[in-house]
């Protein structure tokens, strides 16, 4: 018997407004037989379909919505990824101590190593990209060409912009570090934080932190904006019109967030999510510390839970005008919304909470005593033996009713839809039976 791991590949109704009740049925779309499996090796889409890899003695097959099964000797770890059209599936593989990325079933050309972060679509489905290594040097592997030879590419690997027509990505050669956009290099530094540089949700700007002896620069289309002591982890932030910019600062045992070039209040730590923007740019949240205590700061100011680990990264509705994130005090878990608590659970599951697009409704994964169920709105589903992580994207039909999942049940893998109105007889998979709740 399996436990602990049902994987959500969708997206249903969420909370704010409640939205008015409903019920809750679920159908069985796909069974897939499998009696070996390792959860770092499944994968999933918003389609849905299901990726896994089993091994068997000493092979390793792909499994890719039950039926196609490829045969390695082993199976890069994470690296089995759905393009975001649902339409193609990558993996790495290894034959013969050489590695390659396989694309729909078709091998790429075999390299020493393929790096980590990879492989990688496009946002638009149409390019892949990913990190490999021939010999002592790496290079960045897109659309098929290998580009140019470096000492070490940063572990965060390459990343496309929005608009999928450029690519960037950090490189060493020489000692000194640069940040590679469309192929060009930009100024040296003697360091580049791992996580590598960042677009601009309109693909115009790019951003990264880069030391100079010792001081450290935000580097923002080419330019140093900014230089402080220290940089804290991870990249700066882009808000979603690209107008405005954040990132963590380091200075002395504190940390503080930069907003805009202003800096906020200094904490012992700041959260290493980093701060979020709302939908509509204009606001701000990110988690800090002080001492053994965690706190979601909005706006400014300090939501009202003290004494609690908060296990999530902020999330916004999608009007900006309410937040909600998960949190453990005192033994239990609920996930809190515009400051209030919800249902205590014994843990909350699958990252953030989910809100729908009217931002009236809103989704989690919630566990009670072994098992886990999705909570929409205050409601649980069925239960089952675990939950693992749950996605933000559209359902297949387009509605917001209806939430994909894969769960682990019965020495299986499940496709389930989790319907939060009465399901429909014209699914895309056929006829659906359904349990009510």
């Amino acid at each position: 018997m399996y436990s602990f791991f049902l994987v959500f590949v969708g997206i249903a109704a969420f909370a704010g407004k409640k939205s008015p009740a409903k019920r809750t049925s679920e159908g069985l779309i796909a069974h897939f037989d499998v009696t070996s499996w390792i959860k770092e090796y499944l994968g999933a889409s918003p389609e849905p379909r299901i990726v896994y890899g089993a091994p068997v003695d000493s092979t390793w097959y792909v499994v890719v919505d039950g039926k196609d099964k490829e045969k390695y000797d082993r199976i890069g770890a994470g690296g089995l990824v759905f393009s975001a059209d649902s339409r193609h599936v990558a993996y790495v593989a290894e034959e013969g101590g050489k590695q390659c990325v396989v694309v729909g079933g078709k091998q790429g050309k075999q390299y020493d190593h393929i790096g980590p972060g990879s492989p990688l679509f496009s946002p638009d489905s149409s390019r892949l990209a990913y990190v490999a290594q021939a010999g002592a040097k790496w290079f960045v592997v897109v659309d098929g060409r290998e580009g140019k030879r470096y000492d070490r590419i940063t572990g965060s690997g390459p990343v496309f912009s929005p608009d999928s027509k450029r690519l960037a990505y950090g490189a060493k050669r020489d000692g000194k570090w640069t940040v590679v956009v469309d192929g060009r290099e930009g100024k040296r530094y003697s360091l580049i934080v791992a996580s590598g540089p960042v677009f601009s949700p309109d693909s115009k700007r790019v951003a990264y932190v880069a030391a100079v002896n010792d001081t450290w620069h935000v580097v923002l289309d080419g330019n140093e904006v900014d230089h402080y002591d220290r940089i804290g982890v991870g990249s700066p932030v882009f808000s979603p019109d690209s107008k405005r910019i954040a990132y963590v600062i380091e200075t002395g045992t504190k940390q503080f967030v930069v907003i805009d070039g202003e800096a906020q209040k200094k904490y012992d730590r700041i959260g290493l999510s980093g701060p979020v923007f709302s939908p509509d740019s204009k606001r701000v949240a990110y988690i800090a510390e002080t001492g053994a205590t965690q706190v979601v700061v909005v706006d400014g100011k300090e939501e009202k839970n003290v004494g609690i680990v908060v296990t999530s990264t902020p999330v916004f509705s999608p009007d900006s005008t309410h937040i909600a994130y998960a949190v453990a005090a005192h033994g239990k878990w609920f996930v809190v919304v515009d400051g209030k608590d919800e249902k205590y659970y014994d843990r909350i599951g699958g990252g953030s909470p989910i809100f729908s697009a009217d931002s009236r409704s809103m989704a989690y994964i919630a566990q009670t005593g072994t098992q886990w169920s999705v909570v929409v709105d205050g409601k649980e589903s069925k239960r089952y033996d675990g939950i693992a992580t749950l996605e933000g994207a559209n359902a297949v039909s387009g509605s917001f009713d209806s939430l994909y999942c894969s769960c682990i049940q019965d020495n299986g893998i499940y496709l389930v839809e989790v319907r939060t109105a009465p399901i429909v007889q014209n699914s895309p998979y056929g006829q659906l039976g359904s349990i009510e709740q």
